[in-house]
């Protein structure tokens, strides 16, 4: 929807055609579900003739005021005309309205919430951002403040706004590692709310393989691309398994570097004492897969809590250890992937499922990581080979 509204303003602003009054009002969807502009009363066509622009019949300031810029509210000439940038300020607003579901300046409690509207205009201060659900993540609050700030200059073009719009929707991609049981296709099926994943049989090989998943969260609309990987399990593995692990890891490297880059590394772990094991998939992943280490943001997800008192009070106990063994992540989630026996751990379930996607889409908004495959076959040789000697 906010991408159909930007969509709508580019296309206006390349006629040149400004509109000058959008609000959430002046918003319908159609048929097929795509929003559309309507109501072009106040709509002014730029043309430098005498540097003035020709609006249809209005005295009035133009568009309402929880969506007006502020150099239409404080104009001191009542004829003071919308500018292309005074649509984007009103576009912020409806973009604060659709992710939200609340109006522009609801944070004012007041029977005449206009007059209150005015005051804070004129001290520079704008719309506050929402609390509560459905919550704005911090990079839609980023493009929304762009489009309010005070001065019209330092807004962002209708095409800037609407690359941001098409950004925003852009899926994010996150690989998930750990050794076989710890339930990554289980974190997987907490992440879509559905049974996409089967769990892994222990006869399966231990390569490098990769299975992806695309899903689409709501509230807001949040695209992931999930790829649930099998880790290695050196002491199984011949030689041939490890080229084998190899052309697999080559693969997965070129196939994201074609889809932007990664987001995150999503290491998955039980909530156990940290083996051998479980220090070598960190160090294969995270140091010689991706070639990233400081750049690349990994998140510990801690999985089989669903019997601790407390779930977050596990990483409490154990983030010195974990951390001495070389593993630091920006972010650690302790969760459990099960309702449990006769449900008797959905409340635990659910709570985990919310964590999770918080913390998807807070490292969703950070700038993906472009693994070089420049030398990559070198340095991945000097990681497995060894291991075989």
């Amino acid at each position: 929807m906010v991408k159909d509204v930007g969509a709508g303003l580019r296309y206006l602003h390349s006629v040149p055609v400004v509109h000058g009054g959008i609000t959430g009002a002046n918003i319908l969807i159609d048929e097929g579900g795509c929003a559309r502009l309507i109501d072009f009363g106040l709509s002014t066509i730029v043309r430098p003739i005498l540097g003035q622009s020709y609006l249809a019949a209005t005295s009035i300031h133009p568009g309402a005021i929880r969506y007006a810029a502020p150099e239409l509210v404080l104009s001191a000439d009542s004829r003071g005309l919308p500018l292309e940038k005074s649509d984007i300020y009103s576009f912020g607003c409806v973009m604060l309205q659709i992710l939200s579901g609340r109006f522009p300046w609801s944070e004012i409690e007041s029977e005449k919430p206009e007059l209150c509207i005015l005051m804070m205009i004129a001290k520079g201060r704008g719309p506050q951002r929402p609390d509560g659900h459905p919550e704005i993540i911090d990079s839609d609050w980023d493009i929304i403040q762009r489009c309010l700030l005070p001065k019209p200059e330092r807004r962002p073009s209708a095409d800037e706004v609407l690359n941001l719009a098409c950004a925003r929707t852009q899926p994010r991609n996150f690989v998930i590692f750990g050794e076989m049981g710890v339930g990554k296709s289980s974190l997987v099926n907490l992440i879509a709310g559905d049974q996409l994943a089967a769990s892994s049989s222990g006869a399966q090989s231990c390569t490098l393989e990769s299975t992806e998943y695309s899903i689409t969260l709501s509230d807001p609309q949040f695209n992931v691309n999930l790829f649930d990987t099998v880790g290695l399990d050196s002491p199984t593995m011949n030689n041939a398994g490890y080229l084998d692990a190899l052309v697999k890891a080559h693969e997965l490297i070129v196939s994201l570097k074609s889809r932007g880059g990664v987001h995150a590394l999503l290491f998955c772990i039980k909530g156990d004492r940290v083996s051998n094991t479980i220090q070598e998939n960190h160090r294969l992943f995270f140091e010689f897969l991706f070639l990233c280490q400081e750049q690349m943001p990994l998140a510990l997800v801690v999985t089989n809590l669903e019997n601790e008192e407390n779930m977050d009070h596990w990483w409490t106990m154990n983030k010195a250890h974990i951390e001495n063994s070389g593993i630091i992540p920006i972010t650690p989630v302790c969760i459990t992937t099960t309702k449990g026996y006769q449900n008797v751990h959905e409340a635990r379930y659910f709570e985990s499922r919310k964590k999770v996607l918080n913390m998807l889409r807070e490292l969703g908004s950070r700038d993906a990581c472009v693994v070089d495959v420049k030398d990559w076959f070198a340095r991945m040789r000097e990681f497995l080979i060894p291991a075989k000697r």
